[in-house]
């Protein structure tokens, strides 16, 4: 392999993380800014889809889900790109780890427009009728959201152990 072939492959070895760690900022910052749009009506004494009601009905629930779901996209690529990089692969527990979150970021990317969505059940719920995207949202909520914050921060705890 020619010096020219191995400096253009450490250029790319590098570009990879380098574009990685960018989504990571991109997608942690919406996040953020998401969560602090995010409706906080917290009414005492109602049922919790009475409660989704009140924030489903927020102005603030569409752009806020907005930006989390964009960022939880943007969390989901960097995983991936991260993984596919092959950059972790020297350490096989960072490795395994990323493979890991990437997974479960992806599945809370797809979380989180069933919870952008959900708040078109508004009405449903203030007439009674069935809320199907609410019901499946609950039971998928429990999965995935403990799943990807386990995961982002055991990727975090074996990053820290292993470089």
């Amino acid at each position: 392999m020619s010096t020219l072939s191995r400096t253009a492959e450490r250029a790319r070895a590098l570009r990879v993380p380098t574009m990685a760690g960018w989504l990571l900022v991109a997608g942690g910052i919406l996040y953020f800014v998401g969560g602090s749009m995010h409706p906080k009506e917290d009414p005492e004494g109602v049922t919790l889809k009475e409660h989704l009601r009140v924030m489903y009905e927020d102005p603030a629930w569409y752009p806020a889900h907005t930006v989390f779901l964009v960022g939880m996209v943007l969390l989901a690529a960097a995983l991936v790109v991260l993984v596919r990089s092959g950059s972790l692969r020297g350490t096989r527990s960072a490795h395994t780890a990323a493979v890991v979150a990437a997974y479960a970021t992806t599945a809370a990317a797809a979380g989180s427009l069933l919870h952008l969505v959900s708040g078109s059940e508004a009405d449903r719920i203030a007439s009674g009728a069935g809320t199907p995207l609410t019901d499946v949202l609950m039971v998928a909520e429990t999965i995935y959201a403990p799943a990807f914050g386990l995961s982002i921060a055991a990727l975090a705890a074996v990053g820290a152990l292993t470089r």
